[in-house]
């Protein structure tokens, strides 16, 4: 069929292409006919109609040319194509070996049961398990990591990138307001240097008087500590190695305390120096921000500070926001070690519960052997051994296709926060360069605005071209603004495709294991099928008069639509043959959770005044007998709604 649909996209290709000939020899056609008919009549217009045949012919000769051209790239268009389509259908013939090679691995138990399973084979699968686990949280710490190390880079990338317009800004202002302004900032920037060295020095001896003061507080506990084990020896205390160590003790806390005083004296020695170089400072840099400030009170120079202010702001945010990422990786890793120790303990429960399953399994058909005293019994007791033992490995193999949906779906999250961290990036982004090319229009526009104004008092010869500079700005901002929003588009929707073929891909694996995993691909190991005929006797004799018993044949047919260790799902289909009462058929389905909860639904046709049904049981396995209680309802014509009850016992 996809072959089949590139032959029609090559054909239609190629009548597109031969049309376009095809207009053009028939346009030749005409043209020669005419001159012909022309030259008949000796018409003095025949040199004209020459030249338009000519033309017409290097016309035709071109659309030859396409269409050859148009020829060899339908042929190549197809060919790569028709490649693609054979590698595509390789890799799924390969898939398909694959997953019939890990079903026949991993179903050869259910399938053959006289394999058996074994503790070997338990452990083997809760090995591979485990080990699946750990490359899981080793992909997802991997995965964790590198999305930080990217959203780090974007984020590095963005503080660089706005730097530079603080720059640029910064470099309008001062072609706004000159040399000046940037000599009276660079003074600015020395006072600060100066006052922040000055602070520096001070915060030093504090951070020193501080340590100085933790230590002489240790060595005053550490005096305590030897006075209090000095005493308690009372008159032995002399001389003792406990009274050495009260007198160490003793010089320690008084030397710490001298270091204490020294730290304090020489802080409040710079706190003095600092003093009035502080203020003078201080002063002086008041003195120039406000010089600065009125520089400044231009409406578009503080339309620039602001812009600069909020770039810096945002700068520091983005600083916070990678330190925030950071500790957010480091506890999701921590968050991801806890949780895959959480599991692993999980599958080591399991495995001494398939493991003590197993073994009571084997007890229960060993004494089984034991008291079968018939053949029906011994098989029976084989046969009883063998759900056991597909009950458990169906247990070990949901386990299995639990951790790979938890991956698969673990991926497909990734794949769709990274998607949207790139894209609130790309819109910041485009954000940015919009509000750039505003201010650098708004700039742009004041300075010709002024010297069209100018232009205009002088009454001078160059107010045209000024003029229409102004009009060219415009349209020039308009064309800018454009490209960038279709650009942003143009990205947005090639990240969409990124995100749809990432995902894409990951359901493509996750089919492949749901393929695995399917209880099995042998329709009628899933299916039920019964036939049963009711009342077949001699007829029943009431006092002379007999009456031939209600014969009928029934016959009903199940199929388990999901079929795996704790969910069933039947759907089911009924037809019941009375000699003496019309045709009955119905059609129903039940969920079934792990054997234990019954819910059922289903509709009858031919039974007079019964349509549909639910229902619901519970049935539960205490030792080797099975006790169970079901309710059914269904509206019933001339009786109203019916519930029934029924209790049940399997020994």
């Amino acid at each position: 069929a996809e072959i089949a649909d590139l032959d029609k996209q090559k054909e239609l290709r190629l009548k597109e292409a031969q049309a376009s000939l095809t207009a053009a020899e028939e346009k030749l056609a005409k043209a020669e006919a005419k001159l012909i008919s022309m030259q008949e009549k000796q018409s003095p217009e025949i040199s004209e109609q020459q030249r338009l045949v000519d033309g017409v012919s290097k016309e035709l000769e071109t659309e030859i040319e396409n269409y050859s051209s148009a020829l060899a790239e339908a042929d190549s268009w197809y060919e790569d194509e028709l490649n693609i389509l054979n590698q595509a259908h390789a890799e799924r013939l390969k898939s398909l070996d694959y997953i019939n090679d890990e079903r026949s691995r991993l179903f050869s138990i259910i399938d053959d049961p006289s394999q058996g399973l074994t503790d070997t084979i338990i452990d083997s699968n809760i090995d591979e398990l485990i080990e699946r686990l750990k490359e899981f949280q080793s992909e997802q710490q991997a995965d964790l990591k590198s999305a930080e190390s990217e959203y780090t880079a974007r984020r590095n990338k963005e503080i660089t990138k706005v730097s530079e317009d603080i720059e640029r800004y910064d470099g309008l202002i001062n072609e706004e307001l000159g040399e000046d302004r940037i000599q009276l900032v660079d003074k600015i920037d020395g006072i600060n240097a100066d006052i922040n060295e000055l602070l520096n020095n001070e915060t030093k001896a504090e951070e020193k008087l501080d340590a100085a003061k933790q230590a002489a507080n240790e060595a005053s506990t550490a005096k305590s500590d030897a006075e209090k084990a000095f005493k308690a020896l009372g008159e032995n205390g002399v001389g003792s190695a406990e009274e050495t160590v009260l007198k160490n003790a003793e010089k320690a806390h008084e030397d710490a305390v001298l270091i204490e005083t020294s730290a304090a004296e020489t802080l409040t020695g710079i706190k003095s120096e600092n003093q009035e170089p502080m203020k003078s400072l201080n002063t002086e840099l008041a003195v120039l921000e406000k010089e600065l400030d009125i520089m400044e009170s231009n409406i578009w120079i503080k339309r620039l500070k602001t812009r600069i202010e909020e770039i810096e702001a945002e700068i520091a945010l983005m600083e916070t926001e990678i330190e925030d990422k950071q500790s957010s990786t480091e506890k999701a890793v921590n968050d991801i070690n806890e949780d895959i120790s959480i599991e692993i303990e999980v599958l080591e429960k399991l495995r001494a519960d398939l493991k003590k399953d197993l073994k009571r399994g084997g007890l229960e058909k060993e004494l089984a052997l034991l008291d079968a005293r018939t053949q029906n019994k011994t098989e029976k007791a084989e046969s009883d051994y063998d759900i056991e033992v597909k009950d458990i490995y169906t247990t070990l193999l949901d386990a299995m296709y639990e951790l790979e949906e938890r991956i698969f779906q673990a991926r497909i999250d990734a794949v769709n926060e990274n998607n949207a961290l790139i894209l609130f990036d790309l819109e910041k982004d485009s954000q940015k360069q919009l509000e750039s090319l505003e201010d650098d229009y708004i700039f742009s526009r004041r300075l010709l605005s002024q010297k069209v104004t100018k232009l205009k008092k002088e009454e001078n010869s160059e107010l045209p071209a000024a003029e229409e500079e102004l009009v060219n700005l415009q349209d020039d901002y308009n064309l800018n603004v454009k490209n960038v929003k279709v650009e942003t588009a143009s990205k947005t929707e090639e990240i969409a495709l990124e995100k749809e073929s990432a995902v894409k891909q990951v359901k493509e694996e996750q089919k492949i294991v749901r393929l695995i995993y399917l209880q099995t691909d042998t329709p009628y190991k899933n299916t039920s099928f019964t036939v049963s005929v009711r009342n077949a006797g001699i007829p029943i004799t009431f006092a002379e008069e007999s009456s031939p018993l209600p014969l009928s044949i029934y016959t009903s047919l199940g199929y388990a639509l999901l079929n795996v260790d704790q969910h069933r799902v039947i759907l089911a289909a009924m037809l019941e043959y009375s000699f003496y009462e019309p045709i009955t058929f119905g059609f129903g389905s039940e969920y079934i959770f792990n054997d234990l909860i019954y819910v059922r639904a289903g509709y009858l046709f031919g039974k007079a005044g019964q349509s549909f049904s639910v229902g619901f049981g519970l049935k539960s396995k205490i030792g080797t007998s099975q006790y169970g209680a079901d309710y059914g309802f269904k509206p019933v014509e001339d009786y109203g709604y019916i519930h029934s009850f029924g209790i049940n016992a399997q020994f």
